[in-house]
């Protein structure tokens, strides 16, 4: 009996690192299957898509450069809740 149970827990120690093992693979398959089918986009939407995400990000970078992080903070105590941090940017 204690053979056994030290089997079947080694069993569904195995099948609980193997079943996720599986699903990832399986899930990853479909997701690049996916992006395979959706690579036929024609190159017009492409570029507008590009654009897009260069101007979005030249956006990011001047909102970065006109952020002040790390000032000094004076005496009063509402300053330091005023402060901006890179994490509360949108």
């Amino acid at each position: 009996p204690r053979q056994l149970t030290v089997s079947a827990l080694y069993f569904l120690w195995i099948l609980f690192q193997l079943i996720p093992s599986l699903y990832r693979a399986w899930f990853n398959s479909r997701l690049l299957t996916q992006l395979q089918l959706s690579g036929n986009d024609d190159p017009a939407e492409r570029q507008m898509t590009e654009e897009r995400l260069n101007q979005r990000f030249s956006e990011a970078a001047m909102q970065l450069k006109r952020t002040q992080f790390g000032r000094r903070h004076s005496g009063n105590l509402l300053s330091r809740f005023n402060a901006n941090y890179l994490y509360q940017l949108p």
